[in-house]
């Protein structure tokens, strides 16, 4: 019997036909999260607890409060032991970033009826520059008012932007008004396409040991990590952060002859990403900021990402909470894990590697549903089928371009942490 097979990465491909090669392939499908270690302050053996233990040298996935206890573990350890290659999270934020701006630009949208946003596709009329006068609205707050006229091709506000904004200060002011608004699409739901790839391309790793794999090779597992501490959880916070006026947007005018009033992103209903660290750090990436001028971008083009299309550098901001005085003052209101929700372990399946157009869609299907359920669960509202559609695409399109880097071992431990020669203000 001859059947075509792939590793949790998609880094080995063969045939099989004897019943050994059977059992190897059981081991390499075994699809699942594997939860990594929760701390280092609690003796994965007998669970004294302490300041920082150390942790195995061999996985990294236990910690000990002395010998004796690593001993009488051993005996069970040794089964789940072996390599580890861990991926600085400073290394890594580029790739995140890069694939947040990538849905920003993307024609996955169109796919589902999901519109270009209204101000991208009509010409503005009025004067929103930096040094205008803010606009008073109705509830006596006060924000940047863009006021939409004729219909525009997004394809045309790119070609011809003068014509888009014909009143901006100059090209500058324009393309960051541009690309305020485009940070505006799909927050959340580009956030948990890239968080639960990462969980399916990255967290069901294992290692594997020569003889148990197709091509004789041993198998790592891939993780994250943060400095000489393992990534121990993340997922999307729910909270808010000080903002000006003047650095918030909001849009009136006639759209398909309706019109319309409507507000950008509000800071009081932000979204960011959350890591913590086996040592108990907390990080904060926001790839959101954009939207409220907090133009900070970090240059992707080192990581050889061909994309279409191309991008060459991307909005972040990344802060350890364990720093003092940050720039922006984040406040957390609730949590959603996403490594360690039950749920999203289950329908961790459904991103395996397809083998036909059948299969993808279905995957595609399950995967909506899930993802579209956590979705709800974060905003406390119906998430269209659509955007759980476009949600599922998109976890789909980056596990495949995340398989592709962990390819070659030599490339993603190639990853260098970013540095202040990476990151300029656009």
């Amino acid at each position: 019997m001859d059947m075509e097979w792939w590793t949790p990465t998609g880094d080995a491909r063969g045939y099989i036909n004897h019943a050994k090669a059977l059992d190897i392939l059981m081991k390499n499908l075994d699809r699942k999260v594997q939860v990594p270690l929760s701390d280092v302050k609690t003796c994965s053996r007998c669970g004294k607890k302490g300041e920082r233990f150390p942790v195995c040298k061999g996985c990294g996935e236990k910690a000990y409060c002395g010998k004796t206890c690593q001993t009488v573990d051993w005996e069970s350890h040794k089964r789940q032991c072996g390599k580890t290659d861990r991926i600085d999270l400073l290394a890594f934020i580029p790739m995140i970033a890069t694939l947040m701006e990538w849905y920003r630009h993307d024609n996955l949208a169109s796919t589902y009826n999901i519109s270009v946003y209204p101000a991208l596709r009509h010409q503005i009329v009025n004067s929103p520059n930096p040094d205008a006068p803010l606009d008073q609205l109705s509830d006596g707050s006060s924000t940047r008012l863009v006021r939409l006229g004729d219909p525009m091709s997004p394809e045309e506000v790119i070609e011809n932007p003068e014509k888009w904004w014909p009143t901006a200060s100059n090209d500058q002011v324009r393309s960051r008004l541009r690309r305020r608004i485009e940070s505006e699409r799909f927050l959340l739901p580009s956030m948990v396409a890239i968080l639960m790839a990462i969980m399916g391309e990255m967290y069901t790793t294992k290692y594997l040991p020569a003889e148990d794999t197709y091509d004789n090779k041993m198998k790592r597992r891939i993780r994250l990590k943060y400095r000489d501490s393992p990534i121990s959880d993340f997922g999307i916070v729910k909270g808010s952060f000080d903002v000006k006026p003047e650095d918030t947007l909001a849009y009136e005018g006639s759209d398909q002859g309706v019109y319309r009033f409507m507000r950008g992103l509000i800071p009081t209903n932000h979204y960011w990403m959350y890591f913590t660290t086996a040592s108990g750090e907390e990080l904060i990436l926001d790839c959101g900021l954009y939207a409220f001028n907090r133009c900070q971008v970090v240059n992707t083009r080192r990581y050889g990402l061909e994309l279409d299309p191309p991008i060459r550098d991307a909005p972040f901001y990344f802060y350890d909470r364990s720093e003092r005085k940050p720039p922006v003052v984040h406040d957390e209101k609730e949590r959603f894990s996403m490594l360690r929700d039950y749920d999203l372990k289950d329908a961790i399946q459904w991103t395996e590697r397809a083998s036909s157009r059948q299969e993808r869609e279905e995957h595609l299907k399950a995967l909506a549903h899930w993802l579209g359920e956590f979705m709800e669960r974060l905003e406390g509202n119906t998430i269209t089928a659509d955007v759980k559609n476009l949600t599922a695409a998109r976890c789909l399109e980056t596990l495949d371009e995340l398989a592709v880097r962990f390819l070659e071992r030599p490339v993603y431990l190639d990853y260098t942490a970013v540095s202040d020669s990476d990151v300029e203000t656009k």
